[in-house]
């Protein structure tokens, strides 16, 4: 950890520590339905970030291919 530069910088750590030792103690320690739910939000998001990025371009090369053989077919 850095030296602190001054007396009020040294205060507002202290200050930070307490408060966050305070809302850890209340809100935060033994709460496992919240860390479930937090874990689980991240999964589905690397799921669907993954899906998106490895089944986009096979889509829209099917659905361009699709779309070009309807045009050729149909042309006059």
């Amino acid at each position: 950890m850095d030296i602190l530069k001054s007396k009020d910088s040294a205060i507002k750590v202290a200050k930070l520590k307490r408060n966050f030792d305070l809302f850890y103690n209340k809100f935060i320690k033994n709460n496992s339905l919240m860390f479930t739910i937090l874990f689980s939000i991240i999964i589905v998001y690397v799921l669907f970030t993954i899906f998106n990025t490895f089944f986009k371009i096979p889509v829209i090369l099917f659905l361009g291919t699709v779309l070009g053989l309807y045009i050729h077919k149909n042309k006059k």
